[in-house]
């Protein structure tokens, strides 16, 4: 006897769990009506059907606040994980109900991408079979026209036409309250017809295959943080910002100002540090990581500025300092060269000086001469 895993999710009040007591012909799963899903709430039930050994894992319930905040996305990711668990094998097809008669609003469209983000982008198109529910207020409102279930799924338009497309146009109609056994027979075997071509084209979905889709659960976990995030980073980049403003009125020196800066620089790696660990390495966070590269350009620039201005002041100080310099060497220069102008003078004038003397000596010894003679 072949087995059979089917995994039930749709939003609450569509029917899921009186899908699953159609499907096993007994009532297995209790319809629940809580403001959140625990882990209590997953429940499982097998029973032959049509030739098959059937287990119907009775799944999460995507209720309009199961996205908000980490903590309650976190839990969501915990019930899927464990779904997929209480199947020993894996699961057939993912049995994604709706409910006939409802437009397919915002709330249906969320469910649909949350369904995506926990078990995969594909997930419904390999596996996914639409059940519609409240199959007898379809047969109400077609009675008189004669219009088949097949009919009317061919002729819906926009997001429903995509989702039928999506699943291979696996959908069937379900009358929960259905008390007639052959009509309750039939829609069994289209159903069983329906898991059949899953079960043909891919092997089981398991605990690897939900593994697998973790980039999903991270970014829908991601996503939950944004609002919390979003805050953080406000509160940062007004601090930062405002305090740039008054240094930009502060008398500090230069080296005090770029040493300012690198402490504002600083705290805005460590806010992007801690917005990329949170983001998980999803790309949720673009917006923000943006907002702070705005403000580091800011830095950046102010940075900049500034160490050109020290580069200016130093040049200006080196210049003076050697302009100074200068005119002490030339002082001391100018001092040497009179100094030594005056020795040469002093030279010059001794040389000449001499012969001057020099004759007016030696005529009194020549007459003295001749008068000793006489």
């Amino acid at each position: 006897m072949s087995e059979v895993g089917l995994l039930l999710v749709g939003r609450d009040g569509n029917g899921k769990s009186s899908v699953g007591n159609s499907i096993l012909n007994k009532k297995a799963f209790i319809p629940r009506s809580s403001s959140f899903q625990g882990s209590d709430d997953l429940t499982q039930a097998s029973e032959v059907v049509d030739g098959r050994q059937v287990t119907v894992v009775d799944g999460i319930s995507l209720r309009d606040n199961c996205t908000d905040g980490p903590e309650n996305v976190s839990v969501t990711i915990s019930l899927a994980r464990k779904a997929v668990e209480m199947f020993v094998f894996g699961f057939t097809a993912l049995l994604l109900v709706l409910k006939y008669g409802v437009r397919f609003t915002n709330q249906e469209k969320q469910a649909i991408r949350i369904i995506k983000s926990l078990f995969g982008d594909d997930v419904l198109k390999k596996y996914g079979v639409i059940v519609m529910s409240y199959g007898d207020s379809f047969a109400t409102d077609v009675e008189d026209d004669g219009t088949t279930f097949d009919d009317w799924c061919r002729q819906q338009t926009g997001d429903v036409k995509d989702l039928f497309k999506e699943c291979g146009n696996r959908y069937v109609l379900f009358n929960n309250r259905e008390q007639n056994n052959d009509r309750k027979q039939n829609q069994i075997k289209n159903l069983m017809l329906k898991v059949d071509e899953v079960k043909s084209r891919v092997p089981k979905y398991t605990m690897d295959s939900f593994k697998a889709a973790s980039f999903g659960q991270r970014k829908m976990l991601a996503e939950s943080k944004l609002p919390e995030l979003e805050k953080k980073t406000s509160q940062v980049l007004d601090s930062v910002t405002k305090r740039l403003r008054k240094l930009d009125d502060s008398f500090l020196t230069a080296e005090n100002y770029i040493s300012d800066l690198q402490s504002l620089k600083k705290e805005t790696n460590e806010l992007k540090a801690y917005l990329q660990r949170e983001d998980g390495g999803t790309n949720s966070i673009g917006q923000l990581l943006l907002q702070i590269s705005v403000t580091e350009a800011s830095i950046s620039a102010k940075k900049e500025r500034h160490q050109r201005k020290m580069e200016y002041d130093e040049l200006i100080s080196s210049s003076e300092s050697s302009t100074k310099h200068d005119q002490i060497r030339a002082k001391t220069n100018t001092k040497i060269l009179a100094i030594f102008v005056f020795i040469i003078a002093l030279i010059i004038f001794i040389y000449f000086m001499l012969p001057v003397y020099k004759p007016s000596v030696l005529p009194s010894v020549h007459n003295s001469s001749p008068n000793h003679n006489q």
